[in-house]
């Protein structure tokens, strides 16, 4: 867990356990998460799960897993595009385990990257979430849309908010399908099919 510099010790503040879960308040608003590669020098690189809410930006190890480090928005004094795929975050405290002050965190394609900025640009006084029109972001990420029988399943970048479920062609990609949330009756698990 991490403590007040965001380096990993000690406890989580209940500000931040409540930008791990969906949000509950729109203080700490979730604006993006997805899998970022931090870029950390020859057989270093590691995918995390990055989330970035109104007052901070954490990683965990995996998306639903264990958190690595957060630091508030406040500690963080540039982001900055750096190439194709790759941006820079510098901030005033030491982020993430090693304690270093910067680290640079590499996008799946162009466009993912370019919403990774723009979302990081944003503060408590900006639109809601990367889709503007969309409502209050929940939590999004890939999951794999079963087809019938004789199709090919396809992954896809799945929205949950406050007002939709939609899906997309990739992370940044093209809109493909949206249900209004008060249309959705229900959910039920079902069994893997594979």
């Amino acid at each position: 867990m991490a403590d007040d510099d965001g380096r990993g010790t000690g406890t989580v503040p209940a500000s931040v356990v409540l930008a791990m879960g969906m949000p509950t308040t729109k203080e700490d608003e979730l604006l993006c998460e997805g899998y970022l590669k931090k870029i950390r020098g020859f057989a270093q690189n590691r995918r995390r799960w990055f989330r970035v809410t109104a007052n901070h930006i954490a990683f965990f190890s995996a998306d639903g897993g264990s958190l690595i480090s957060y630091i508030h928005r406040d500690h963080v004094s540039d982001v900055r595009d750096i190439s194709k795929y790759r941006f820079l975050i510098s901030t005033h405290k030491p982020f993430g385990a090693s304690g270093a002050s910067s680290m640079i965190l590499e996008a799946s394609t162009p466009e993912a990257k370019n919403r990774w900025l723009l979302c990081l640009q944003k503060t408590t006084d900006s639109s809601r979430g990367t889709q503007e029109d969309t409502g209050h972001l929940y939590t999004e990420g890939y999951m794999c849309k079963l087809q019938g029988f004789g199709s090919r399943d396809r992954t896809r970048w799945f929205v949950l908010t406050d007002r939709y479920f939609s899906y997309y062609t990739t992370e940044a990609g093209d809109l493909m399908g949206r249900c209004p949330i008060e249309q959705i009756q229900s959910v039920k698990p079902i069994q893997d099919h594979t």
